[in-house]
């Protein structure tokens, strides 16, 4: 079995374990897509785990208990990895509709701007958890400055969290303004796509906005619901 080997790395219950457990039925999934989408996905799923094992390994050779990015640079870094090859992706599958292809070139300026404006508002809002499982995606300039350590976040002073939300606001309006002007370059005409990216933009902005008012970091149900 191809995944005997790696499910000993994870003892107790986790979702990185129950993936490796169900390994087969993502690989099933994978081979049910169309060969034109597979050739799209292909290469980018090699680039995506190609970032992911290089900030692995830097992790693996750190000292520190945690490890933490230095810079924003290295955050956005982080984000095109994991979120914004997504847009890549995306944007290809988009392609193939006639409508969409006309304005390819136009999308391509901003097609990885959507991921990383996600994730980047996911790193503010759950950045107290993945310190606890030995992750500071809040980068060092940014602790320093606010002489934040990592090891007693649940003590941070209104100060300290707000001066990591003033921080971290900038790129992220940037990326989500750019988001913006992926969104109104799809037709019109393309409803259910424009529908499919709307949404979780409205999500992620709705969230940023509780996050800045200081009014918790997680939409409600209720809020959801208004939303979809």
């Amino acid at each position: 079995n191809l995944y005997e080997p790696l499910k000993l790395r994870w003892k107790e219950n986790s979702d990185a374990k129950d993936l490796i457990e169900n390994g087969h039925m993502v690989l099933r999934c994978y081979f049910d897509i169309p060969e034109t989408y597979r050739r799209i996905i292909d290469p980018l799923i090699v680039e995506t785990s190609e970032g992911m094992i290089k900030f692995q390994k830097q992790k693996l050779q750190s000292s520190s208990k945690i490890f933490q990015l230095s810079d924003i640079k290295e955050l956005e870094d982080y984000c095109y990895y994991v979120a914004g090859i997504v847009g890549k992706m995306l944007t290809e599958v988009f392609c193939q509709r006639k409508s969409i292809e006309e304005r390819r070139s136009e999308l391509e300026n901003f097609r990885v701007h959507f991921g990383i404006a996600l994730q980047l508002i996911n790193v503010v809002k759950d950045y107290r958890k993945d310190i606890a499982r030995g992750w500071c995606y809040i980068p060092v300039t940014v602790t320093e400055k606010y002489k934040i350590e990592l090891n007693k976040t649940e003590l941070l002073s209104i100060k300290q969290t707000r001066g990591v939300i003033k921080e971290m606001i900038p790129p992220i309006v940037t990326y989500l303004d750019s988001t913006l002007k992926y969104i109104k370059l799809l037709p019109l005409t393309e409803r259910s796509i424009r529908i499919f990216c709307i949404i979780p933009f409205i999500l992620g902005y709705r969230t940023l906005v509780k996050i800045v008012q200081m009014e918790g970091n997680k939409l409600t149900r209720e809020e959801v619901a208004v939303i979809m």
